[in-house]
């Protein structure tokens, strides 16, 4: 099958990407509003910026032609976390990607617990055993503003403190197989972590010429 891209619409584009860039890591999102309500959201297009300073990116699509409550959050306090996705947490971030109005409080719909951050005003998530506090660095509008092919936003912060349970940790780093992290594919499948492959990348210095 060849695909020519430019003659697929919004929703195929969309099928077609989460179908072919897999796996995703998810970035669960809270956010606080400028009246002080909290907001939780996945987000799976979701990757490294820079190492240093360290960077991450996040794309947040808009909804109805409307910025989703995240991106008017972060554009207004400057301050986000990112909650790492978890075996054991993915009932609840999954029901924080209600398409509810913004009054709605995704926190008591999910059942989920704030705790406060270490550098941030925004709260973490109790629930998750990895967090990421961020501060905004840059925002970048991509995408065609025509109210059927909405624009998105690429979100680019920058992780000021990184909080790690003591329970996912193993000499000093982060042990995959207590994390269960959590990968997002197409639709409503996701993957995890628990089958892992081990590849050591090649050495120049080991190269031997055939001949």
């Amino acid at each position: 099958m060849e695909i020519a891209a430019q003659e697929l619409n919004a929703q195929d584009a969309y099928r077609w990407l989460t179908m072919t860039v897999i796996p995703r890591p998810i970035a669960w999102i809270t956010t606080v509003s400028k009246e002080g309500q909290v907001n939780a959201a996945p987000f799976s297009f979701f990757t490294c910026v820079s190492s240093h300073p360290p960077l991450i990116g996040v794309t947040l699509m808009s909804r109805d032609g409307r910025p989703k409550d995240t991106l008017g959050n972060i554009l207004d306090t400057h301050e986000f976390v990112i909650n790492v996705v978890t075996k054991e947490n993915l009932t609840a971030c999954n029901l924080t990607s209600i398409d509810a109005p913004g009054s709605f409080s995704e926190i008591d719909y999910a059942d989920l617990t704030l705790s406060p951050a270490a550098t941030v005003s925004v709260p973490r998530l109790a629930e998750s055993p990895v967090h990421l506090e961020c501060r905004l660095n840059t925002v970048m509008r991509f995408g065609i503003d025509d109210q059927l092919e909405h624009p998105t936003h690429f979100v680019v912060g920058e992780v000021l403190h990184f909080g790690v349970d003591d329970q996912v940790l193993r000499n000093g780093k982060i042990d995959l197989d207590a994390l269960h992290a959590i990968g997002r594919l197409s639709g409503p499948l996701y993957c995890t972590t628990e089958s892992l492959l081990r590849l050591e990348r090649p050495r120049f210095s080991d190269y031997q010429p055939s001949h």
